[in-house]
């Protein structure tokens, strides 16, 4: 076996370290497309116009500011805002699975 491994080419080796590297990262690489394909599917969700996202717990401050001046129509140009980062993106997504307006009541409350 060992000398199989002797005769390879480089390119065979090129190969080999390749193949190595795509089966020690596929799990990793599996994740991130299908974060991928989920942020895709996402991209188009509406954005209620009447939020107040500098009263929004968890997004960061430049991020309401930037939200709130932008007002952005769906998750996808929310996204594309810079200085709004993923997981910025992902609180908005939280807010619209509990509903903008519940947790305007909450904090009234």
């Amino acid at each position: 076996m060992l000398s199989i491994y002797h005769s390879l080419s480089p390119l065979d080796w090129e190969t080999e370290e390749r193949v190595e590297t795509l089966a020690r990262y596929d799990g990793y690489i599996q994740k991130q497309l299908d974060q991928v394909a989920r942020n895709r599917a996402l991209e188009n969700t509406p954005l209620p116009q009447d939020v107040d996202y500098l009263t929004l717990d968890g997004l960061r401050l430049e991020a309401r500011q930037k939200l709130n001046k932008h007002k952005p129509a769906n998750i996808g140009m929310a996204s594309r805002i810079s200085g709004v980062t993923p997981a910025d993106v992902n609180v908005l997504l939280i807010y619209l699975k509990r509903g903008f307006h519940a947790a305007k009541t909450e904090e009234t409350t």
